[in-house]
C-alpha cells in the first residue's frame, strides 16, 4: 500500500496490518524489512500504547486521527522499550524514517 502526504513530495510503501495477529506481531522478530513500514487500522479510535520488545531496529511511530491527520510522532524509538505511551488514534504507522513528516500533516491512503 502506498501512503502519500498531502502537499508534500513524501510517499511511504507499507504493509497493512488489519488482523489482530498481524497487529500483535508488528515489527517483532524482524531483523530486516524491505518496505518503509507497517500501517495499522484499528477500526475505531482507541488509546494506542506500544512496546518495542523483540524489535531489533529503531523506529518512528506516527499516530493518526480518523481524519488521517498526524496527531503525534515519536522518532528514533530504541529497540526493547517496555512501554511507549501513545495517543488516542484510529490509525498508526510504524516506519523506518518519518523524514519531513510533521504533526498536523494529512496522509492520503
Amino acid at each position: 500500500m502506498r501512503i502519500k502526504v498531502l502537499d508534500k513530495n513524501i510517499e511511504y510503501n507499507v504493509d497493512c496490518c488489519f488482523s489482530f495477529l498481524s497487529q500483535l506481531r508488528g515489527w517483532m522478530f524482524r531483523k530486516t524489512y524491505n518496505k518503509d513500514g507497517l500501517f495499522f487500522d484499528f477500526k475505531r479510535v482507541k488509546q494506542v500504547d506500544l512496546h518495542t520488545l523483540f524489535v531489533y531496529n529503531k523506529l518512528d511511530l506516527v499516530w493518526l486521527n480518523p481524519e488521517r491527520r498526524v496527531v503525534k510522532i515519536l522518532r528514533n524509538i530504541e529497540p526493547f522499550k517496555f512501554r511507549i505511551r501513545g495517543e488516542e488514534a484510529r490509525f498508526l504507522l510504524e516506519i523506518k524514517d518519518a523524514r519531513d513528516l510533521n504533526e498536523g500533516d494529512i496522509l492520503l491512503f
